[in-house]
């Protein structure tokens, strides 16, 4: 009987994602109850990552399965565009600059999409081995990741190339205790930071990517989950329950206490906010007002995430908040829920308006382009496209002559060839090095 019920209630849920309206815009916090403005529903063990576009109208999600789902934000309508997979799932996504796009982090391939078409504005593999976290610098000229070994990695915005990163110089014990588990990097670009999961923080001073000086300090007893820059310093948010705030030689000038354990933590509103999940788990989301210096940490909302769980075949789930994501105005806020119980798991999620008790973010632009004069050019220029060269399609072979393929050739990253396959219009990346003689002279007597 009790199986019957479950599958009758799975029934109900997409295996893909059903979205719908449920209530007007809410606006509430302290006691009153927040509703979300849209649910949603997958049959998914996984949602690896969650954005808003530039412009908030759209929420993109990435599932355990390879393909991107899209959303509007307002009515939760799904988008008709698909977005597929080049080389696997989605690890992480970040809003691209112009409204409609976003780039898709795979473990394999960078691409920036239009949500539109579905169809790639810039592809390339990948040139630093990236951990899921990372965002945009304030200039919109670089992006910013964490790397497998613990540090921050730079791509140019248009995916063709890393331009730089620091990485610690300090081992450590653990082969698990490497990567990046959140990184954050200043306004001015003077600074940057990443953490390790066993609570070992770094924290680099540059001078345009160029270091200037390193140190590394035992910030938290258990993963950090969210690091962000301040006017006063850099916050670190750990899972031990504490945030703590540092100056820039790495010395602890502020502790605020979250009094329990954390499940998980993010810093919003350029870390004027913190949001926690605490445990044991309550089935609430709940947000403090971080204080810009001295003072203590003020609850001012929670949001009953719990009430997502409605209907779900057990009294007491077991779940926990997989991922979040602010739009950029940092008036909405979207939530996953992963419940499991026995053999099921479900994610279940939301869409918030949180204008009541979030800041409102401005909107940020990159700083106008500078004259021969000096003064700030305030006309806009017409984008500059570079011409582009066709290449023809040619067999290419391996040099033990085992494989052969019919591709075009698109580029070269460092010591590896990118070729579009002509009979599945995939894009694969080859060492050069794996190729015959006769394709490495044809590659590099290109132009």
């Amino acid at each position: 009987m009790m199986i019957r019920n479950w599958l009758r209630v799975l029934s109900t849920v997409a295996c893909c994602v059903t979205w719908m309206s449920v209530c007007a815009d809410a606006r509430a916090q302290g006691d009153k109850k927040i509703e979300p403005r849209v649910t949603f529903a997958t049959q998914t063990e996984l949602i690896r990552s969650l954005a808003f576009t530039s412009d908030g109208k759209q929420l993109v999600v990435s599932p355990q399965e390879n393909d991107c789902l899209v959303y509007d934000a307002t009515s939760g309508e799904k988008s008709a565009t698909e977005l597929k997979s080049v080389r696997g799932p989605t690890v992480f996504l970040m809003p691209g600059k112009t409204p409609g796009t976003i780039y898709c982090i795979e473990k394999l391939v960078n691409r920036l999409v239009d949500l539109k078409t579905g169809k790639d504005l810039a592809q390339h593999g990948v040139a630093v081995n990236f951990s899921p976290c990372g965002g945009w610098n304030r200039k919109y000229d670089r992006l910013f990741f964490g790397t497998e070994h613990g540090g921050i990695g730079f791509l140019a915005s248009n995916l063709a190339e890393s331009v730089g990163g620091f990485s610690p110089t300090e081992a450590p014990n653990l082969a698990a205790q490497i990567r990046a588990c959140a990184v954050a990097y200043s306004a001015d670009g003077k600074l940057a930071a990443s953490a390790r999961p066993n609570g070992r923080v770094y924290l680099w001073t540059a001078n345009n990517l160029e270091e200037t000086g390193a140190v590394g300090v035992s910030a938290h007893r258990d993963i950090v989950d969210a690091l962000e820059f301040t006017p006063t310093g850099l916050l670190s948010l750990g899972l031990d329950g504490y945030i703590k705030r540092w100056n820039t030689t790495g010395d602890e000038i502020g502790t605020y206490s979250l009094d329990k354990n954390l499940d998980r933590g993010w810093l919003l509103a350029g870390g004027q906010i913190a949001a926690v999940v605490k445990k044991p788990l309550t089935g609430q989301l709940e947000f403090y007002q971080v204080p810009a210096k001295d003072g203590e940490l003020k609850l001012v909302a929670s949001l009953p995430v719990g009430d997502l769980l409605a209907n779900f075949p057990t009294h007491v789930p077991d779940f926990t908040v997989p991922a979040i994501a602010i739009s950029p105005d940092g008036q909405r806020l979207a939530v996953t829920v992963k419940m499991v119980a026995r053999d099921l798991t479900i994610n279940r999620g939301g869409i918030y308006d949180v204008s009541s008790f979030m800041p409102k973010m401005p909107a940020v632009e990159p700083p106008p382009r500078e004259v021969a004069s000096g003064k700030p050019m305030t006309t806009k220029q017409p984008p500059v496209t570079p011409a582009k060269v066709e290449r023809e399609f040619r067999n290419w072979k391996t040099a033990d002559g085992a494989s052969t393929v019919e591709a075009q050739f698109l580029g070269k990253i460092g010591d590896n060839v990118r070729l579009k396959r002509k009979d599945n219009e995939k894009v694969i990346t080859i060492p050069l090095a794996k190729l015959s003689a006769e394709d490495q002279t044809y590659v590099r007597g290109l132009r």
